[in-house]
């Protein structure tokens, strides 16, 4: 579903390129922020290092990064969350261009333990969609 960002939720998208560029995986730049009640409470983007929380979670996974997604849900509660707003980017390594950021499968499974207001990511091209 299309979905067309506010003045203020397009600062948090700029919060999320930053942190896509902090991202130690180089094929797949992604950024998160975490909103909940207007304020940031959380960032996260991609990294190659192993997830205790996956391995945890999915002990058979083969994942070998964690996920903005998960960087940024990491040690919060399903009652910290509630109400709360996700917004997940990719960004072209060399170009810095909007790419699609839908969360996999394995990280929607996990998005929806929580009682998120709205998961939004980049669809490439500049547009966004909504979980």
């Amino acid at each position: 579903m299309e979905y067309n960002l506010s003045k203020k939720e397009l600062g948090y998208i700029r919060v999320a390129i930053k942190q896509a560029k902090r991202s130690s995986y180089e094929r797949f730049l992604h950024g998160a922020v975490l909103v909940k009640g207007g304020t940031i409470i959380s960032t996260g983007f991609n990294t190659v290092k192993g997830s205790p929380f996956l391995k945890h979670n999915f002990p058979n996974s083969l994942r070998d990064t964690m996920h903005a997604e998960m960087t940024c849900l990491h040690g919060f509660s399903t009652s910290d969350l509630a109400a709360a707003s996700l917004y997940v980017v990719r960004i072209q390594p060399n170009t810095l261009e909007l790419k699609n950021s839908k969360p996999c499968t394995l990280c929607e499974e996990v998005i929806s333990w929580y009682p998120l207001k709205k998961v939004i990511y980049s669809n490439g091209g500049g547009s966004f969609s909504a979980l």
